[in-house]
């Protein structure tokens, strides 16, 4: 019986023995598997993109149009497809779309609480919206005043407000134009009067418009009709913008289907050499347009007759982007 009980005794002990190793060869085969979300040598597959509509033409032949502006360009946002192009390459006086660059410039420079107070030399110059010398406005303030009602003093003040002065902040206009790569822009002044030497075609001002879309900041100016600012002391400035076409109400119609665009900027500008120049941010069907037009007689007509002619020529096809179109 004895010996009976301690071989029963010795098969236990081997058996848990053999229990607590397999334990412990599972517990370090499964160690390795153990995913770490914190670690950063784990790689995972990003999730697929959404779908893209790209605009395809309908015909092989669009129908002609025929527009008073010199330069434009029309782009696609979403698929960045270039709609339409005329003389898009060309230099042309941009007038205060200038103030693109200038806000672009600002923001890589001043903290938007920075006060910036007014000099006599950046009254000097016309299109006030009623500033005066010895004001003290925050950068947010004057960069509203900048794009939404163009204001040149803004402009003044904005790049007087540069420790080195004006010309060291044109400097800095012209720098960014080279890492954008613009390479027709080149700019004398921060609020775009005529000079021979300050030009702009519509395929850069295209490019300069899209980077001033991805700062938020600017986005949320552009888009407002109009606006109330104040300097430090309390003093109220309602600002409308320049652009005729919040107001328009315009119906692009199609052979099957009426759309009214919603406007959200950007930039106007007019000067006797310019004439008239818009950029335009521009949603329509679900749709985000920017278009150009420079040298313009009828700059709201020539956009609201480009953005007619893309609904009629043009139609979305979805596609994955790992697909070819």
């Amino acid at each position: 019986m004895r010996k009976g009980f301690l071989l029963i005794m010795s098969f236990v002990c081997l058996f848990f023995s053999c229990v607590i190793w397999g334990l412990g060869i599972w517990k370090e085969k499964l160690h390795p598997l153990a995913l770490d979300f914190n670690s950063s040598s784990i790689a995972l597959d990003p999730l697929p993109a959404p779908s893209i509509a790209h605009p395809v033409l309908k015909t092989a032949s669009p129908s002609a149009l025929a527009l008073s502006a010199q330069g434009v360009i029309a782009l696609d946002l979403a698929s960045e497809t270039i709609l339409f192009t005329k003389n898009e390459h060309t230099p042309f006086y941009p007038a205060s779309t200038v103030k693109i660059m200038t806000a672009l410039v600002v923001r890589d420079q001043f903290p938007l609480d920075d006060l910036v107070t007014l000099t006599s030399s950046d009254l000097t110059i016309s299109n006030s919206i009623g500033l005066q010398v010895g004001e003290t406005l925050t950068v947010a303030d004057l960069l509203q005043a900048l794009l939404i009602s163009s204001s040149n003093e803004a402009a003044q003040a904005l790049a007087s407000h540069h420790p080195q002065g004006m010309t060291a902040f044109v400097d800095l206009m012209n720098a960014k134009a080279d890492e954008l790569n613009l390479t027709t822009a080149h700019f004398i002044s921060p609020e775009g009067f005529d000079n021979t030497e300050q030009k702009i075609s519509a395929f850069d001002l295209l490019i300069l418009s899209r980077a001033l879309l991805q700062d938020d900041y600017l986005r949320s100016i552009v888009a407002l009709d109009q606006t109330t600012i104040s300097n430090t002391s309390g003093r109220l400035y309602h600002l409308i913008n320049t652009n005729q076409l919040f107001d328009a109400h315009t119906i692009i119609q199609t052979a099957d289907q009426s759309f009214q665009p919603e406007v959200y900027g950007i930039k106007t500008g007019t000067t006797p050499l310019a004439l008239e120049a818009l950029s335009s941010f521009i949603r329509l069907d679900s749709h985000d347009f920017l278009i150009v037009v420079l040298e313009s007689k009828t700059r709201y007509n020539d956009t609201v007759s480009l953005l007619s002619w893309l609904m009629n020529n043009y139609e979305w096809h979805l596609a994955s982007p790992h697909q070819p179109n």
